[in-house]
């Protein structure tokens, strides 16, 4: 009895897989995907982001361009002109006094703020009758960070701390082993 089950259940698996192998959707699908990959292995665009990058570095000063230049003078006016309105108004002192407790505190302050978000979203979860379980979650970290007391500069000098600034330091300069023409030579 058990090989007559067996046999059947191969009979169905065959059929399916017939079935699959044959779908016109499979198929549809089979072509789209041939169509994207041909297009994707001829566009200039695709190519140009796989491309390895010159072993020269290019300069461009942004500042100089048609398209970037005008928005960067529009940036350092409206930024002159804005730090001299910030440091008669008070606001750069409350900035700089609210920068100095964050860096006293940065989890305690995260926590306060994820805090603040899971309340926002569990009420929203409530009124809407919608899930409650990523907002109890999100909540619980929160409470987990506002237990955190060290500084910025405590933080950083963890073993975490250390390597996560290793992993996001900007890698090394490569050493330039090219020897400078001799303007007299030449």
């Amino acid at each position: 009895m058990s090989s007559g089950v067996l046999g059947w259940v191969q009979s169905i698996r065959h059929r399916l897989g017939t079935a699959v192998a044959e779908s016109r959707i499979v198929g549809a699908g089979k072509r789209i995907e041939a169509t994207l990959s041909r297009w994707a292995s001829g566009s200039r665009i695709v190519q140009w982001f796989l491309a390895e990058p010159e072993p020269e570095v290019i300069v461009i000063d942004l500042r100089e361009t048609y398209t970037i230049g005008p928005i960067l003078r529009a940036i350092e006016w409206a930024l002159g002109h804005g730090s001299r309105f910030a440091e008669r108004s008070g606001l750069a002192a409350a900035v700089r006094k609210t920068a100095q407790w964050v860096r006293s505190r940065p989890i305690h302050v995260a926590g306060i703020v994820l805090f603040g978000v899971a309340v926002a979203g569990v009420v929203a979860a409530v009124r809407s009758s919608g899930d409650l379980g990523g907002w109890l979650v999100l909540s619980g970290i929160a409470l987990l960070a506002l237990l955190e007391r060290r500084s910025w500069g405590e933080i950083r000098d963890t073993r975490v701390g250390r390597a996560l600034a290793a992993a996001f330091a900007p890698p090394d300069p490569p050493a330039d082993d090219r020897q400078q023409p001799d303007s007299e030579t030449e």
